[in-house]
């Protein structure tokens, strides 16, 4: 077995620690914050310092096709999370749908209602009680080692170094430095081939926080609602706390005015079916998120690997925005794939590389794509809003008459609503769904006559004009 190690201590970094441990190989997690994790869940919340995850105290989720990872991977993880308070979701029928006949399969694709630092501590206490797994934490890494082979043609990496000196040989180095991983500035310092990125601006502006009540969580509208120049995403969390909050286009300077905690809870006010959110006791104030970026990155190029001994994982690899919730499961997905890989990889360093880079972009990337297909077709729509006009779509587009049909259909029908909730919880691939003549015949039964439906709460243009 291998001698590796992970850059990362995040989820999906812990979570490839832990897997690739259990499977039989001596495994080093680096993380450059250097706290460890606090004694309790509530600990973790408020006084846990992750300066290296930008997202800690933002909205979170993790879908079914996560929880069902870490029940078949990492079950003490989950039985940890749920420990700390965390809380099961599962299917729930909105009221606005015309029947519903209850099915023995309606809980199977629960989600995990948590708050991001209490996952953390979580699978922090799992590694702890792993043989073969080390995690070190406060060391800062600078850079790549490099074998010292003057003939070869491409770098390959032995480990990795920190600011300060310090040494990790590995047989290989995982990249699970997120979506902010220098790896492509480490690859240019040892004069590696350019590797492949494409990275753009997701196009969204996120506000939004977390609330608590001794009473439980609010009867509102869950889940992602939509509405005329703004989305609210409202999120369950563990230990009676959810997350609310809204987003919009990131060139919508008007809105920013949602920073502020009042202007964000009298939005939330205007919209009756959210307004509940708003009740509960806000934990510190409104956390913002501009500039989030949809990249992904290929490590082999034109067929040839432009580095060996290094192979990148979750965010690392692809990162989009986070307004569905999809990041973490997604991670996951890919850890759990590696772990697979790992089990029985080439021998030959190249082809291991080349390998795990076509399993990535066959497995992985159609999940990626189709994220950002949505994420680019709301980020278009609310940038049209904000100037005032509908966007009209091309009747060409059959992902996007896909969307409308969805729309008109899944408030009202508990068929098409099923179908949802299992792509929403990324159990199912979208195109697998919905390319099902069968599925699609009947989404297009359900959509015919009807229109989206209306959630009641102002256009951005009405709340603005209200704060004038």
């Amino acid at each position: 077995m291998a001698k590796i190690v992970v850059a990362g201590a995040g989820i999906c970094g812990m979570a490839a620690g832990i897997m690739l441990a259990r499977d039989g190989h001596e495994v080093t997690v680096v993380e450059r914050d250097p706290d460890p994790a606090p004694d309790t869940g509530e600990e973790a919340w408020t006084d846990w310092n992750r300066q290296g995850i930008s997202q800690f105290r933002m909205g979170h989720v993790l879908l079914a096709r996560g929880r069902h990872i870490l029940a078949r991977r990492i079950p003490d993880a989950l039985d940890r999370m749920l420990e700390l308070g965390a809380l099961e979701v599962p299917m729930l029928p909105p009221s606005t749908l015309e029947s519903w006949t209850p099915r023995d399969d309606d809980a199977a694709n629960p989600m995990l209602g948590i708050r991001r630092p209490v996952i953390d501590k979580a699978m922090a206490d799992t590694a702890a009680a792993v043989d073969g797994l080390t995690v070190r934490r406060g060391v800062a890494l600078s850079g790549l080692m490099i074998a010292d082979d003057p003939a070869a043609e491409i770098p390959h990496v032995t480990g990795v170094e920190s600011e300060d000196g310090e040494r990790f040989p590995a047989d290989l180095v995982v990249d699970a430095m997120g979506r902010r991983s220098p790896m492509l500035r480490w690859l240019a310092a040892v004069g590696a081939p350019a590797a492949y990125e494409e990275a753009v601006d997701s196009g969204f502006a996120y506000y939004g926080q977390y609330f608590h009540s001794s009473q439980g969580l609010p009867n509102a509208a869950w889940g992602l609602t939509p509405f005329d120049g703004f989305s609210i995403l409202a999120l369950p969390g563990d230990s009676n706390t959810w997350f609310i909050g809204a987003y919009a286009s990131s060139n919508d300077t008007e809105l920013r005015i949602l920073r502020d905690r009042e202007t964000l809870h009298d939005l939330l006010r205007a919209c009756p079916l959210h307004a509940p959110f708003v009740d509960g006791d806000a934990l510190g104030d409104v956390i913002s998120m501009v500039g989030v970026t949809d990249r992904d990155r290929r490590f082999v190029v034109n067929g040839s690997p432009v580095v060996t001994g290094m192979v990148p994982v979750a965010d690392a690899w692809a990162c989009t925005n986070p307004s569905l919730g999809r990041g973490m499961s997604i991670g996951l997905m890919h850890v759990e794939l590696l772990a697979e890989f790992l089990s029985n990889p080439p021998e030959d360093a190249a082809e291991l590389v080349r390998q795990w880079d076509e399993i990535t972009h066959a497995t992985m990337r159609p999940w990626h794509d189709a994220t950002r297909s949505v994420d680019q077709a709301r980020a278009a729509e609310l940038d049209a809003q904000r100037q005032g006009r509908q966007l009209e779509p091309d009747p060409a587009d059959v992902g996007a008459a896909i969307r409308g049909a969805i729309a008109a259909a899944l408030p009202y029908d508990e068929n098409v609503y099923r179908l949802f909730w299992r792509v929403f919880q990324i159990v199912d691939f979208p195109e697998t769904v919905f390319g099902d003549p069968e599925n699609l015949q009947m989404l297009i039964d359900a959509a015919e006559g009807r229109e989206p439906h209306v959630v009641p709460g102002p256009t951005r243009a009405e709340f603005l004009a209200s704060r004038a």
